[in-house]
Order: C-alpha cells, then structure tokens, then sequence
C-alpha cells in the first residue's frame, strides 16, 4: 500500500515538473521572439451609460471647446503609458489616431452635444488671455489643461495589472462677459488585474477613466444649472 501511494507521489510530482518546466518555456519562447516597442491604442471618450438629460433651450448656448492644455511632466506628449514585461524590459505606449489634448477636447465637446447644446466644429488654441477672447467663439468657452494621463501595464508570467489614472483641470469662460465662471479639478483612477496581456483590455482601461473624468466634471447639475441660466437670459 505505502509502495502504491509513493509511485503515485512520484507521478504527480513529475507532471507538475513537466507543467512547470512547459509553461516557463512558452513564456521564455515569447519573450526571446519578436516584441512591439511601440503600442498604439484608440484613446477616445466612450460614454459611460449613465442617463444624461437635455438641458431645457440649451440649443440657445453656442460653446467652443479649446484644446486641452498638456501640463503633464513629461519630455514627449505623445507617450500616454507604458508595458513592463516580466524581463524589466519596457515598451511605450501612444495614442492611435489623435493626440491627448485633442482626445480630451472632443470628449467634452461630445458630452456637452449630448446635453443639448450648440457647440462649435472647431477646437481653437486658446493662450489664456481672458480680455482677448474673441466673440465668434460664442457665448461660452470650455478649456483647461491635463495635469496626469497615464495607463501602465505590469505584464508577469502568472499575473498582469492594469492602472490607469487622469486628471484633468477645467474652466468654464464667459466670452461676452471676459470671465472664467467656473472652475473645477476632475480625476478619475482604476486598476484590473487579469491573467494574459491584452492591448485591447489597456484601451478600455484608459478610456473608462477617461469617460469618468469627465462626466465628473457635469455631475450633480451644477454645471448644467449655470448653462441653463446663459440660455433662459438669450431671447
């Protein structure tokens, strides 16, 4: 009976030897290949589902976004993450289609649509100067600046983590009247862990935060509130 269960001992031990010795040989096979340097992702404001309700005369309102100010301290604007592979080694990751400032601008401009408002096709560079802003911009200008922006993949061999963090700085400007009316700091900061790389997983993460930043920026209505008022005193 004690030869029995040894025998049986000694098998399991070597088929665990054997799934170890076969695991760490694909991922040795990987690594030694062929591995990106660069990934590019579709960094894009998705909404995030919530109910968003049309701002009653919002169609009064013309808005212009501004683009996004990138205050990050970072030597290259275009780098929005990066992949840690299990050997230390590190590849860059940058957006796809659009840079960051542009990407946050339009998410902005698609909300503010959503809301119901009129907002303008153009995304002007704006230099801050609030006595200079000019009235073929409408009656309401949106900018700001993006403090963080950042998506890291940690990718080990048994487990790989996902953070992802945004902060954005935003304004609200009156044009007419050469004053900013409202001013306010959104961040939003997620982290997965999952068991397999995926770039498609590092968008979603990046984008979730995106969308929840700025969402942010409209919850609890005040924002909506102080529009309302600029759209009920047009005629």
């Amino acid at each position: 009976m004690y030869r029995n269960q040894s025998a049986s001992s000694d098998r399991l031990d070597i088929l665990r030897a054997l799934g170890i010795w076969m695991v760490l040989s694909l991922a040795g096979l990987s690594l030694s290949g062929c591995t990106p340097s660069l990934y590019s992702i579709d960094m894009r404001y998705q909404p995030s589902g919530a109910a968003v309700t049309e701002t009653a005369g919002g169609g009064k309102v013309r808005i212009t976004v501004a683009t996004f100010e990138d205050r990050r301290q970072t030597a290259d604007t275009m780098m929005i993450g990066r992949v840690i592979r299990p050997t230390g080694s590190q590849a860059v990751v940058a957006p796809k289609y659009r840079s960051p400032q542009d990407t946050v601008a339009n998410g902005f401009k698609d909300y503010v649509a959503s809301l119901g408002f009129t907002v303008s096709g153009d995304k002007p560079r704006w230099n801050g100067n609030i006595a200079a802003l000019p009235s073929e911009w409408g009656d309401v200008l949106i900018g700001g600046s993006i403090d963080e922006l950042d998506v890291t993949c940690n990718s080990g061999l048994a487990k790989t983590t996902y953070t992802s963090q945004i902060k954005l700085t935003v304004f609200f400007a009156d044009i007419a009247g050469k004053r900013i009316f409202y001013k306010t700091t959104a961040q939003s900061s997620a982290a997965l862990d999952h068991v397999f790389f995926s770039q498609d997983t590092m968008q979603q993460q990046l984008n979730k935060v995106l969308a929840a930043a700025i969402e942010k920026v409209f919850e609890g209505g005040k924002v909506q509130r102080m529009l309302r008022e600029r759209a009920a005193s047009k005629p």
